[in-house]
C-alpha cells in the first residue's frame, strides 16, 4: 500500500478545500489528485485542491486546482485558508504574508484574539476592466446577453480571475445557476472561462451574491467573486468604498483605496484525515 497522503479540509463560508504541504514536492500529479479528491460522496468532497509549497520570491506558493482539475490564478477564500493553514503548520510564521499565486503576489495578514487566529484580512490588488484583461471579446460593460427570457447586463473583470457579475432582483432565482453554467462555458465571449456572479442590493452598501464558479459549478461562497461584485457596484455608483457582500452561510467584508481592494472573512477548519489513494 502506499504511504498515506495527510491532508487537512477547510474552508471560508462554505467554499471548502484540500490543502496539503507539499513543501517536498510529494505530489506528482495535482490534477488527477484534485479530481479524486474534491469528488462529492465518493471522496473527501471539495471546490478545490491547495498545495502549499516554497517559494522563491515570497514566504510561500499557493498552488491551487478546481474540483475538475484545472489549474487557476488563485482563489480568494481558499487564499484565507490557505494562509491559516500555513501559520498554524509552522511553515509560516509571520502574521503579514506575501503569498505567490499565478495571479501575482497576495498578502494575507491573519486577524489574531489571544493568538488564536479568528479571520484573515488579504490585499486583493486593483481589479482590470479592459476587455483584453479579462479577458472577453465583449465590450466588458454591461454587454447584454438573452437567456431564459431575460435580458441580462454583463460586467466583466479580472479580480486575479475572471469574473462576470450581473445584478438581477433576486438572487434565489433558480435560473440563474443553469445561466451560470451556460456563461461560464461560454468561450467564445470568455475564452479562459469565467466565474459568474448574480448579484442583488440588500440594502445601503449591502448586497447579496450566488456565484456560478469557474471549474467547480455553484458554490457558497467567492472571495474574488465578492471584490469583483463590490469593484462593479461601486463603480455603478450603487455602493460606496466599504462593502458588505452576502454569502448563504456568512459575510465577507470588502474594503475598496486607490491602491487595493481589501477582503476580510473566517477560516475554519472542518477535518484532518489520510488519503489511502485509489
Amino acid at each position: 500500500m502506499k504511504q498515506p497522503l495527510i491532508f487537512t479540509k477547510m474552508h471560508g463560508l462554505g467554499n471548502d478545500f484540500i490543502l496539503i504541504d507539499n513543501w517536498d514536492g510529494r505530489v506528482e500529479n495535482p490534477a488527477a489528485l484534485a479530481r479524486a479528491l474534491c469528488r462529492r460522496r465518493l471522496s473527501a468532497g471539495a471546490d478545490g485542491l491547495i498545495l502549499a509549497e516554497p517559494s522563491g520570491r515570497a514566504d510561500a506558493k499557493m498552488h491551487f486546482f478546481n474540483a475538475d482539475g484545472s489549474e487557476a490564478e488563485m482563489c480568494g477564500n481558499g487564499i484565507r485558508c490557505f494562509a491559516r493553514f500555513l501559520h498554524d503548520q509552522g511553515l509560516v510564521r509571520a502574521e503579514h504574508m506575501r503569498i505567490e499565486t499565478l495571479a501575482g503576489i497576495m498578502q494575507p495578514e491573519l486577524v489574531l484574539r489571544q493568538s488564536e487566529v479568528v479571520g484573515v484580512k488579504v490585499d486583493m490588488g486593483l481589479p482590470e476592466f479592459a476587455p483584453e484583461s479579462v479577458p472577453t471579446r465583449g465590450t466588458g460593460w454591461g454587454d447584454a446577453l438573452e437567456a431564459e427570457g431575460e435580458r441580462l447586463l454583463v460586467y466583466s473583470l479580472r479580480m486575479g480571475v475572471p469574473h462576470a457579475v450581473i445584478l438581477v432582483e433576486n438572487v434565489e432565482d433558480p435560473r440563474w445557476m443553469r445561466i451560470g453554467a451556460r456563461i461560464e462555458a461560454d468561450t467564445a465571449l470568455f475564452p479562459e472561462r469565467v466565474n459568474v456572479n448574480f448579484v442583488q442590493m440588500a440594502g445601503e452598501d449591502t448586497a447579496v451574491i450566488r456565484t456560478y464558479e469557474r471549474g467547480a459549478g455553484p458554490t457558497l461562497a467567492c472571495g474574488t467573486g465578492s471584490c469583483a461584485a463590490a469593484a462593479v457596484l461601486s463603480r455603478l455608483g450603487l455602493a460606496g468604498q466599504c462593502v458588505r457582500i452576502c454569502h448563504a452561510p456568512g459575510d465577507l467584508l470588502i474594503e475598496l483605496t486607490p491602491s487595493a481592494i481589501f477582503m476580510q472573512g473566517p477560516a475554519e477548519y472542518v477535518y484532518r484525515a489520510e488519503w489511502l489513494g485509489e
